[in-house]
């Protein structure tokens, strides 16, 4: 998926050129994120999941009760923001741990 620039909407965004390609608005949410560098593969990006999730419990905030309302039905998401030809030690790659909108420890919010 892309992100489009915060002037763009579904309405002045440019038409893709591919059916295969869709736009959509999605809600704001509330996340926890991981951010690192270097490639990633599935088994490392999982336990990254993990970590974020224990984190996150840790510091008393509440993830989102449903996971099947969100993307990829798991709670939580992989972004990834370079091309494949990137150098891995220069790639920027983010987990992103779904929330409860407003929930959440009030030390840390």
């Amino acid at each position: 998926s892309f992100v489009l620039p915060k002037e763009y909407t579904i309405e002045n965004a440019p038409k893709p050129n591919d059916a295969r390609i869709q736009l959509r608005h999605i809600p704001p949410k509330t996340v926890a994120v991981h951010v690192f560098s270097g490639t990633a593969e599935e088994t490392e990006v999982h336990k990254k999941a993990g970590w974020l999730i224990d984190q996150v419990k840790g510091a008393g905030y509440t993830l989102h009760s449903n996971p099947e309302d969100l993307p990829y039905k798991r709670g939580w998401e992989l972004a990834r923001y370079n091309p494949p030809f990137t150098l891995p030690l220069f790639r920027t790659n983010e987990i992103h741990v779904h929330l409860e909108d407003g929930a959440g420890s009030g030390e840390n919010n």
